[in-house]
C-alpha cells in the first residue's frame, strides 16, 4: 500500500476518533446545561404551582367580592330598565 493511501486511511480514522470525542463532549455539555437549567427552574416551578393553587383556592372569595362590588351597579341597571 502506498504511503498516500495509508495516510488517507489514517486521517479518516483520526477524523472518526475526533468526531466521537466531540460527540461525547457535547453530550457532557448538554447534560451540564440541563442540570443548570433544572437547578434554575425547580424553585420557580414550585412558586408558580403555589401561586396557581392559591388562586384556585380563593376563587369563591373572589366571586363573593365581585358580587359585592357588582350588586349595587346591577340594582341601578335593573331600576333603569324598570325591574326590581
Amino acid at each position: 500500500m502506498s504511503d498516500a493511501k495509508f495516510n488517507n486511511i489514517q486521517n479518516i480514522a483520526d477524523l472518526r476518533r475526533h468526531i466521537a470525542r466531540l460527540e461525547r463532549r457535547s453530550s457532557r455539555e448538554q447534560k451540564a446545561l440541563n442540570r443548570h437549567f433544572n437547578e434554575f427552574w425547580k424553585p420557580w416551578q414550585s412558586v408558580s404551582g403555589t401561586i396557581s393553587s392559591i388562586w384556585a383556592m380563593t376563587s369563591s372569595v373572589r366571586g363573593s367580592i365581585m358580587w359585592w362590588l357588582a350588586k349595587p351597579l346591577l340594582g341601578k341597571v335593573m331600576k333603569f330598565f324598570g325591574k326590581k
